[in-house]
Formats: structure tokens, C-alpha cells, sequence
């Protein structure tokens, strides 16, 4: 269904989807984002590591749509371990096709070492 319209049709989809794994292409089409943000908090990007990725499919996304991200800092929380004081940030990303309809949520975990 992915790379044949046929199928895609056949199955009931309007043409061939976009594959899960577009998600994650889109999302480091956003990651500019990201870095501007980690810089605005004062967040050097050398101690930064990327702790998790989840996303959750809503309504899929077909060749020619455009999508919007909007994201948003859901909470930052200091942690101590082994090796030293950590901050763990969740953010949370939304996708918006020309429609304004959600397609994608996104949730990541970013950890800042200290």
C-alpha cells in the first residue's frame, strides 16, 4: 500500500499513504526547532541526549498534504544517579495537515547531563 496506489485503493485509502516511519523523517525536519529552544534555555547542545521517541498515529498522511508542528515543553525534572545530576525534559509535538486536523503526537525525552 505504501508504494503501490492500487493496492493503496484497493484497500480503502485515498492514494498511498505515508509509511510509519515518515514521522520520524518529518520530525527531524523540526529538530531546528529544537536546537533553538535548547539554546534560548541556556541548555549547552554537547550535554544533551536523546533518552525516547513515541508517537502515536491519529489519521494518516498522504502525498501532497503539509503538515505544522507545534511543540510545547511538558516538564522538566531534575534527577540524581550514579553518575551525576541529570534533567530529564519531556516535550510534546503536535502534527497538523492544511486541514488543521491532528495526525501525529509526539512525545520526547531529552536528557541533559549536568
Amino acid at each position: 500500500i505504501y508504494v503501490d496506489p492500487e493496492a493503496a485503493i484497493s484497500q480503502g485509502y485515498r492514494d498511498t499513504p505515508c509509511p510509519p516511519t515518515f514521522a520520524t523523517m518529518a520530525f527531524q525536519e523540526f529538530t531546528g526547532a529544537y536546537f533553538k529552544a535548547f539554546e534560548e534555555l541556556g541548555i549547552p547542545l554537547e550535554k544533551v541526549l536523546h533518552g525516547e521517541e513515541e508517537y502515536e498515529y491519529l489519521a494518516e498522511i498522504y502525498p501532497g498534504d503539509t503538515l505544522n508542528c507545534t511543540m510545547t515543553f511538558e516538564s522538566i525534572v531534575e534527577k540524581t544517579t550514579k553518575s551525576g545530576k541529570m534533567d530529564l525534559i519531556t516535550l510534546h509535538t503536535t502534527f497538523n495537515n492544511q486541514n488543521g486536523q491532528e495526525v501525529i503526537r509526539a512525545r520526547s525525552l531529552i536528557i541533559e547531563r549536568k
